[in-house]
């Protein structure tokens, strides 16, 4: 039994490989913004715009948007895979 496409399978969404689109773009924009940085911007504090983390650094701020970046494209890519392997509704 062939399993319908998802673009099939969904009424006016969009697809969630355009999620995984739009998680690539994000984070070319966000690394636009460190590529270049030196070994001491990195390590520079973030400052009060930061609230609680304002003494944190870019680099601390780095790692965690990569891990956040895992973290969501990791669930976007189970709930895709998830919803195409459920067999549609009749």
């Amino acid at each position: 039994m062939d399993t319908p496409s998802i673009s099939s399978r969904t009424s006016g969404s969009r697809p969630p490989d355009e999620a995984l689109d739009a998680l690539d773009r994000a984070w070319e924009s966000f690394a636009a913004g460190y590529h270049g940085l030196d070994e001491a911007s990195m390590a520079a504090e973030l400052g009060p715009a930061f609230g609680p983390w304002a003494e944190s650094n870019k680099a601390d701020s780095l790692l965690h948007v990569v891990d956040e970046l895992i973290h969501h494209g990791a669930e976007v890519a189970l709930l895709r895979d998830l919803y195409a392997a459920t067999p549609a509704s009749p």
